[in-house]
């Protein structure tokens, strides 16, 4: 990715070493910050990221929202969703949906604009606050694209059972990432699982990870669908 090669981010493997001694994440050591607490204050650097996020949730959300097909008046939650592209595609594949986009608040608002088109029609609305904190109830749809693999275990579970403490039992809820593959890991998702480590203390996983992850938090896997961008899409829901 071409954010690798950023300065600020690019520093932090020459704390690599100190992290494999330590444990704390190299993004950490190199700036005295961890990355979000980082970006929170620094409007360039979290530009520079949303910019890649959203050309990146542009170019994987062309090819996974075909594969989310949701009744009307089906009510969707975006956790972590960034600047809400991803789930404005969501939206705009399955006509009358509503959604909320559920994430931190920013000093500056700068949400993708067919996201704030849905704003202004009303089928979509934001509501902020930490996933770490809680997670609101409400929806008939869970989307976490791209979260999971910015944390370790610890913390996805912590997540997780924030969500589960907000749902009813009939939710559908979708965990959409890259899985590696244990047989044949492949130089991308070796760089990325290296880099969300170095980074954000994160790992990527794979679909039997996952799997083991959400049972540890009361979830049960659905059903596991791959599809033509590095992600695959994961349907879980609560266990029993």
């Amino acid at each position: 990715m071409a954010c690798e090669l950023d300065p600020l981010l690019w520093r932090s493997w020459e704390n690599l070493p100190e992290q494999l001694r330590t444990g704390t994440t190299a993004f950490d050591l190199a700036h005295g910050s961890a990355f979000f607490d980082w970006h929170a204050q620094d409007e360039a650097a979290q530009k520079r990221f949303d910019d890649q996020m959203n050309g990146a949730s542009k170019g994987i959300g062309a090819v996974v929202v075909d594969k989310l097909a949701f009744a009307r008046g089906t009510r969707i939650m975006d956790v972590g969703g960034g600047n809400g592209s991803f789930l404005a595609q969501i939206l705009d594949r399955n006509a009358e949906t509503t959604g909320t986009l559920f994430e931190l608040p920013r000093g500056v608002e700068d949400h993708d604009p067919l996201f704030e088109r849905m704003r202004s029609n009303g089928r979509a609305t934001t509501q902020n606050g930490s996933f770490f904190e809680h997670v609101p109830g409400g929806a008939d749809v869970y989307l976490f694209s791209r979260v999971f693999h910015d944390f370790d275990d610890e913390a996805a579970i912590t997540i997780l059972q924030n969500t589960s403490q907000s749902l009813s039992g009939k939710e559908r809820l979708y965990l959409i990432d890259m899985m590696t593959s244990a047989a044949a890991a492949d130089a991308r998702g070796s760089s990325q699982d290296i880099f969300m480590m170095t980074q954000l203390g994160g790992r990527e996983r794979t679909a039997e990870e996952f799997t083991e992850l959400l049972a540890k938090a009361g979830f049960e896997t659905f059903s596991i669908t791959p599809t033509a961008s590095p992600v695959s899409i994961l349907e879980f829901r609560l266990a029993g």
